[in-house]
């Protein structure tokens, strides 16, 4: 038999990138496709009212928080 609770808050989903870490400035390098992480960039910046840019800095792949 199953215990129905309610009020039990639902913990955040396990985050692949910092995004909700960064100040505007703050970059992160990363070795996953570039198509990968832009469009989870992108996709949290919709969700969240922020902008990323990402680009390849001294033969790295680098997220920018923008704005």
């Amino acid at each position: 038999m199953h215990m129905i609770q309610k009020d039990i808050p639902l913990p955040p989903p396990p985050t692949k990138y910092p995004f909700g870490s960064m100040a505007v400035g703050d970059s992160f390098a990363t070795d996953v496709d570039r198509n990968v992480v832009s469009s989870a960039a992108r996709d949290y910046g919709k969700r969240n009212g922020k902008q990323f840019s990402i680009r390849m800095h001294e033969g790295t792949l680098r997220v920018w928080r923008v704005a």
